[in-house]
């Protein structure tokens, strides 16, 4: 049922700060520290503790179990290979799980930049290849029969995931892209253009659908949500909640892209 919009600036307050402490306590230890963009792989993590507090014997890579939301809703199965335009050679398909596609946000305005000098017009599956490209910049292998050559290395999907999760990773803490790539971002996203190629029928014509983002700044994560019923997004910051008044294009750090 739809009833009448909340006011703007209506918010709840949330009882349930263990929930807060229990994702604390079970932070990675290399969220902090070894990786450069420090918040980047805090979605992975996530999925992967749901994964294993559901199937805890199964392998992360490897599980099939219908019950595992991480892989029945989340999982990119793909492959990566190469091959050589120049002798024909190519390396054994290397097959793969992967729950966050990261993009580096300087090589996605770069991109940008390459795009606007060639005066290309907007598709609707334009800001998919724009992340493709951005996530294989500079990505060049040698060729498999070392005939000199140096190739790119191909991504294949295989599947047709419900959701897909984008996350964008900055090289610095404090860096001057972020109105480029908030300028630049799409809230739909057509699947097909962000691989090599996807073999899976369905996955040849989805799009997605930007329905939620994870942001982290100041050491501080929050978090935002698309509310499909009312149409409105909403803002989650520890125990307070409430509906967002701002765009839908805010700063971020990782988004959820979701079939509809």
């Amino acid at each position: 049922m739809r009833g009448e919009p909340a006011a703007a600036e209506a918010s709840v307050t949330l009882q349930q700060p263990e929930a807060r402490r229990a994702f604390s306590r079970g932070s990675c230890p290399r969220i902090t520290g070894a990786w450069p963009w420090r918040a980047a792989p805090a979605p992975e993590n996530i999925l992967e503790r749901i994964h294993f507090h559901i199937v805890p014997s199964r392998d992360a890579d490897m599980c099939t179990s219908k019950s595992c939301i991480t892989h029945q809703k989340f999982a990119m199965t793909l492959y990566e290979q190469c091959v050589c335009r120049s002798c024909g050679a190519s390396s054994d398909p290397l097959p793969f799980t992967e729950f966050v596609r990261y993009i580096s946000t300087t090589a996605l305005c770069n991109e940008v930049e390459r795009m606007m000098e060639r005066h290309e017009r907007s598709k609707p599956e334009m800001f998919a290849e724009l992340l493709q490209a951005a996530n294989t910049t500079d990505d060049y292998r040698k060729c498999p029969s070392n005939c000199g050559q140096k190739i790119k290395i191909r991504r294949v999907l295989m599947n047709c995931p419900e959701i897909v999760t984008i996350g964008l990773v900055w090289d610095s803490e404090h860096s001057d892209l972020t109105e480029d790539v908030v300028r630049n971002l799409a809230t739909h996203l057509y699947l097909p253009g962000l691989f090599y190629r996807v073999t899976d029928e369905n996955a040849k014509n989805s799009e997605l659908h930007l329905v939620g983002m994870i942001c982290y700044t100041s050491r501080h994560y929050c978090a935002f949500a698309f509310h499909t019923k009312s149409s409105k997004w909403v803002f989650f910051d520890d125990a307070n909640v409430k509906e967002s008044t701002g765009s839908r294009r805010m700063g971020f750090s990782s988004c959820g892209m979701r079939a509809q």
